[in-house]
């Protein structure tokens, strides 16, 4: 490689559950994920190159490391390894050194510090065209070929690279990687896991569109359109370094649709074998679960229909009301201590709930619970009168059951199904946790975790667990004179058997008010630094998925 570059190894922690964090899991105060954030700026946590899944030219940004006073807890751990310190905090080339596939380069820019396991290549001259032609090379075939002589493991390590013989640079035109990497990184950031994320790809043009089902045609073309133009500019790419090496022969120029490595590529996102029917159903089954992780966000304060990006990822609910009213560009309130979301009516279009606790149950005890509020939320970010048909559009993708309702099919999904998706693409460090009484449900809620207080369990139990038992037990009673009314058998027994279900139900919840009662007197509080893995664990079993969280099992 041409010595004006420099691939070099980073740093190894030795211990990443003390040293690392994906980035959600910190309070945004003082974390390094945005622009106008510095070195010198107090902050704690950095982004950090871990590797990661095969994706090319942008992507994988999930890891901050702490780096606090310029990594003094790092440098006084004895087993870290600190390497090549010079050039983090610089634009760089990153990569994943171990890969079951082929090697996937990335541009990255000025925040980051590199990793042992995510190296990364540095112009000397810190030059941004040089590093642009650079990664065009890297990701081209000719690198790929090369790499399979200079490594025949699944490993890549620094020297691989490094021997890599780079010419011809000067004359490849930067433009093309440039908009590869814009491409890339527009995709990398439609989707809630980018720090950079603004607001559901759904919503970014749908004032025009009058239904989910327009917005949705709208998304895929969109989709397809970025994906052809990625092949274009790949296969472009190729078109230049392949006989720049004599080796038109032996390689192909053209780009598979499996290669371009878009999330939201359905050829590159989903397993080899799908057919095309099956891939357009989990496309639209993961649009709009992603839809409804969106609208959960909105509903804590996390995200604003009214406003881009980030909203409130600080911690304890500290300021949440001036934060939102500031990043609403509205006047702060007079007393934001007593402030409710009831008094922003006048200027939001979707309201943020008053504490970040929103209960999800099968039945529909609270007018404010996760499925109403979702109701609501599709009635105001499509027009109103469409909005039936666009709840059965919604349901439709949410594999309903035979003889359900669309509102009931939402319902089930988000009582049953929204926090396995939540864990899957929070890699199982959710920041919405799952607060359940049991195997019966017979209450559940979210709480989002950069809103959670000390008092949050005492609101929880006097909100929701309390009137819910007064409300189960009306319900028996009521059963139990239908019952003695009814006028057939079938009838009977069906009022029998949900009596029987309210029953144990009944049981559940108060064994659940119990522990809530007793944890809510501890006040227990966290501290975000510590991480989801610790601070889930604090709550015995009133969490679900305690074990598969903290890792116990």
């Amino acid at each position: 490689m041409d010595s004006k570059f420099e691939p070099r190894q980073g740093l190894a922690t030795a211990n990443d559950d003390r040293f690392l964090r994906r980035w959600h899991e910190t309070s945004v105060r003082n974390t390094a994920v945005t622009e106008n954030v510095t070195v010198g700026d107090g902050i704690k946590w950095f982004p950090f190159t871990k590797g990661g899944e095969y994706r090319k030219w942008y992507g994988n940004n999930e890891f901050v490391l702490n780096w606090a006073d310029g990594g003094s807890a790092l440098r006084s751990f004895e087993r870290s390894v600190i390497r090549n310190d010079h050039i983090y905090f610089r634009p760089h080339i990153s990569w994943t050194s171990i890969s079951i596939s082929k090697p996937s380069f990335r541009l990255g820019n000025d925040r980051f510090v590199i990793g042992h396991r995510g190296p990364g290549i540095v112009d000397k001259r810190d030059c941004e065209e040089d590093l642009l032609g650079l990664l065009g090379f890297l990701n081209s075939k000719v690198s790929e070929e090369l790499l399979k002589v200079t490594s025949q493991t699944v490993t890549f390590e620094v020297g691989h690279v490094a021997k890599l013989p780079v010419y011809s640079l000067g004359s490849f035109d930067g433009r093309i990687v440039r908009e590869l990497v814009s491409l890339s990184k527009q995709d990398w950031d439609s989707f809630e896991i980018s720090w950079d994320f603004d607001r559901n790809p759904l919503l970014v043009k749908n004032i025009e569109q009058a239904t989910v089902i327009d917005s949705f045609k709208l998304r895929l073309n969109e989709c397809e359109r970025i994906i052809e133009r990625m092949e274009g500019l790949e296969e472009r790419v190729n078109r230049f370094f392949v006989p720049a090496y004599g080796l038109q022969d032996q390689v192909s120029y053209s780009v598979q649709p499996q290669q371009i490595t878009l999330t939201a590529n359905p050829n590159y996102r989903y397993p080899r074998g799908l057919g095309n029917t099956e891939q357009f159903h989990r496309v639209r089954e993961d649009t709009f679960k992603e839809l409804a992780s969106y609208a959960i966000g909105c509903m804590m304060g996390r995200y604003s229909l009214d406003a881009p990006g980030l909203i409130y990822a600080q911690s304890g609910n500290d300021q949440f009301w001036e934060i939102y009213h500031e990043k609403h560009n509205q006047p702060l309130p007079p007393h934001p201590q007593n402030h409710s979301c009831n008094s922003c009516n006048s200027w939001l279009t979707f309201p943020p709930d008053a504490d970040g606790i929103i209960p999800i149950t099968d039945t529909d005890w609270f007018p404010d619970d996760a499925a109403n509020r979702f109701f609501h939320f599709i009635s105001v970010a499509w027009p109103k009168e469409h909005l039936e048909e666009n709840l059965a559009f919604i349901a439709e993708s949410l594999s309903p059951n035979r003889g359900e309702s669309p509102r009931e099919t939402i319902r089930r999904y988000i009582a049953t199904g929204f926090f396995k998706h939540h864990l899957k693409m929070y890699k199982k460090r959710p920041i919405y946790w799952l607060f359940s009484s049991g195997k019966l449900r017979a209450f559940q809620c979210l709480v989002y975790l950069h809103r959670y207080n000390e008092g949050t369990l005492s609101r929880m139990r006097t909100e929701y667990v309390i009137p819910l038992q007064g409300k189960i037990s009306a319900r028996i009673e009521q059963l139990a004179g239908d019952i003695l009314a009814a006028t057939s058998t079938a009838h009977r027994k069906k009022l029998e058997k949900e009596r029987g279900s309210l029953i144990k139900q009944q049981a559940e919840l108060q064994t659940f008010d119990e522990k809530l009662r007793h944890y809510a007197d501890m006040r227990i509080s966290l501290d975000l630094d510590d991480g989801v893995k610790v601070n889930y664990g604090k709550f015995g079993d009133l969490l679900a998925e305690v074990d598969a969280i903290t890792g116990k099992r």
